[in-house]
């Protein structure tokens, strides 16, 4: 087990697995860690912060508190003397699996005899460890202490609290709940990279998979794979993951509203996205298996984080262990019913009491301050400020996009509501995605999109800003067209940039109404320009930063360490309209121009650079300005009338030159 938490320098954390004999045997040992949190008292302000919650987060919360190793610090580098912020981890084990001795994290029944433990506070008993966005929640209710100390700050969950959970902590007068958004993490089916499997599955083909209905590939009308006569293996998640719950609520919505009965065939207990779930089971069920699986914990893996646990603790140099792949894969391709396969865009929440809003200033941490404000309330708390929040957030593989989704409000708020791929929005003018499908634009060019439907539909549509920072389009959205009857179609002018929802709404005969939702990123760049502000395409542009000598070289190709996920190429290449950009950690940097026949404003050198610009805050708009001599594109003359006599006569024409050089 591992209770994360730092001061200055990382505590020693002692693991000790739980092992059993046989598949399921005898308790061997217990677990906690080296670090007890100290305890909260809410009538002085002191005290470490301490959530608990799902494994969906687990990496979210270790990395907000103690930084990652790509490179982000947590809170708590921020001073050797203060309060700390702590993650409980949800599993008894720091890469999110099952602590048992056996090699499969799989079984029919939710294994019974592992309940692990952990120590929420110093000097307390070791209590049961939650596990799971709803035992989370659970925990959180029941933390109703007879003394002045709180054992439970906070809440890390994958999904959104109940309508139950805020009438409880109503009850136990707190006035509620206050939930923000730290980011969003598409969740969708998970199968082996080598799966008999569809390219994709809609979420209603998944309705009679997990039903047990569909039981072979076969089973699905217009499954084309190479084995229609196998048999699926479906799972689940344990009970009181968040996972679970958000998986079995849109097959819900997908079959009717009706709940679902699970099937006998279907595996429940797994860990929630622990890939060896399927990469463990027995060689003929693993090209069948399928399970629903965080797409933030696979760009963890694809990352490189986790590593070989069996390797000898006198290997050199400790730990070395080899970085270990994940052998799984999401879906997200057409199904076979050409429907989009199923993606989740969910929410991955922190919730507090209420009442804590307006605790007293965190005392050995801010003199004016309280705990809730300082970590995750408001756009100036650690969470909040993008500078400080987005880099621990997207180094667990989730996007970050902090929303303050309101105290109390059930269901969640639609700035803050998961979003179901289930019916299909086209984006262009695309230049990258996000995980999940979730398409990158450029923020400086207007976007179009397009739906299909029903034809003679009422149509309209909305962008809500969903992220930091905040946007709207300036007057009314403009009108969509119809044309063919039953495609729609329509332009998003250019926006600030950040994440977006696009909502298209059609409203057809007969009453039938049809929602379309889709996330955009709105991408911030930059614009290289010859001497007549006209946008040159295809400029190399490169990223340089200062490496604390006032020394600038090029940030590394790829290191995301650096750059956002959204764009880690450099140097890059301008679009069409001469537009460039990354997204970028604190620091100092300056970025290079250059293109063939181009040259610095008067003749030398062959590039443009900028001044060092400092990282906050952000820097947008920069235009680089290249003298391009001789042209690079030809000048073209359009004559218009018809001459018809021939005496002296006045002719119009236009001459277009693309580099405005020698009009």
């Amino acid at each position: 087990m591992r209770s994360r938490s730092l001061a200055s320098t990382r505590v020693s954390i002692l693991t000790i697995v739980i092992l059993l004999t046989g598949l399921l045997g005898p308790l061997m040992g217990t677990a906690r860690a080296d670090y007890g949190p100290s305890g909260y008292d809410p009538t002085t302000g002191k005290g470490d912060v301490t959530c608990v919650g799902g494994d969906a987060l687990q990496f979210l919360g270790n990395f907000l508190a103690d930084g990652s190793p790509f490179a982000h610090a947590g809170f708590n580098a921020n001073g050797a003397k203060h309060d700390k912020l702590v993650s409980i981890d949800g599993t008894g084990d720091a890469s999110a699996r099952f602590s048992y001795a056996q090699t499969q994290t799989v079984t029919n029944l939710t294994p019974s005899a592992l309940d692990p433990s952990v120590i929420l506070r110093s000097q307390s008993f070791p209590a049961q460890r939650p596990n799971g966005s709803g035992a989370g929640y659970n925990a959180l209710i029941n933390d109703v202490t007879t003394t002045a100390q709180e054992k439970i700050n906070c809440v890390l969950g994958s999904s959104y609290p109940s309508a139950q959970n805020f009438t409880s902590a109503q009850n136990n007068g707190w006035g509620g709940l206050h939930v923000v958004r730290a980011a969003i993490d598409p969740l969708g089916i998970a199968a082996a990279l080598t799966t008999n499997a569809p390219a994709g599955l809609s979420a209603s083909e998944l309705v009679p998979i997990y039903q047990g209905v569909s039981q072979t590939w076969g089973d699905i009308p217009g499954y084309s794979g190479s084995c229609p006569s196998c048999t699926i293996v479906p799972m689940v998640p344990q009970p009181g993951s968040g996972t679970r719950n958000t998986f079995l609520t849109d097959l819900r919505a997908a079959n009717g509203g009706v709940p679902i009965v699970l099937g006998a065939n279907v595996l429940q207990g797994t860990e929630e996205n622990d890939p060896t779930a399927i990469t463990n089971l027995p060689a003929a069920e693993v090209p069948n298996a399928i399970v629903p699986f965080s797409g933030s914990r696979l760009t963890l893996w694809n990352k490189g984080y986790f590593r070989n646990p069996h390797t000898p603790l006198n290997n050199n140099p400790f730990p070395g262990g080899a970085t270990l792949t994940a052998g799984v894969d999401l879906r997200d391709n057409t199904a076979p019913d050409g429907a989009p396969s199923y993606i989740d865009i969910r929410g991955l929440f922190i919730a507090w009491r209420a009442s804590d809003d307006n605790a007293l200033p965190w005392a050995n941490n801010s003199a004016t301050v309280n705990w809730a404000k300082t970590l995750f309330l408001g756009p100036t708390s650690f969470l909040g400020r993008s500078i400080t929040g987005a880099g621990p957030v997207n180094d667990s593989g989730a996007f970050y996009a902090y929303q303050d989704c309101g105290v109390n409000i059930a269901p969640a708020p639609p700035n803050c509501a998961n979003v179901l791929n289930e019916k299909s929005v086209t984006v262009g003018n695309r230049i990258g995605t996000l995980g999940g499908g979730i398409p990158i634009v450029n923020v400086h060019q207007q976007t179009p999109f397009s739906v299909t439907g029903p034809a003679g539909c009422q149509v309209g549509w909305n962008l809500t800003g969903n992220g930091p920072p905040p946007f709207s389009i300036n007057g009314p959205p403009p009108p969509i067209t119809e044309s063919p009857p039953g495609f729609y179609y329509g332009m998003i002018p250019v926006v600030p940039h950040g994440l977006a929802l696009l909502t298209v709404t059609l409203t057809c005969p007969g009453g039938v109404v049809i929602v379309y939702q889709q996330f955009i990123y709105f991408d911030p760049s930059g614009t290289v320009v010859d001497m007549y502000n006209e946008p040159i395409a295809g400029a190399t542009v490169t990223l340089l930063r200062d490496d604390g000598t006032g020394t600038f070289t090029a940030v590394r190709n790829g290191d995301t360490s650096v750059m956002s996920p959204d764009n880690t190429k450099n140097p890059d290449s301008t679009f069409a309209d001469g537009k460039f950009g990354w997204d970028v950690v604190a620091g100092t940097y300056k970025v290079r121009a250059q293109a063939p026949g181009c040259t610095a404003p008067g003749g030398s050198p062959g590039y443009v650079e900028t001044p060092p610009l400092s990282i906050p805050p952000e820097v947008t708009g920069l235009v680089m300005q290249l003298s391009c001599i001789p042209e690079t594109t030809t000048p073209t003359v359009s004559v218009t009338g018809t001459a018809t006599t021939t005496s002296t006569a006045t002719v119009t024409f236009t001459a277009t030159d693309p580099d405005d050089i020698d009009t």
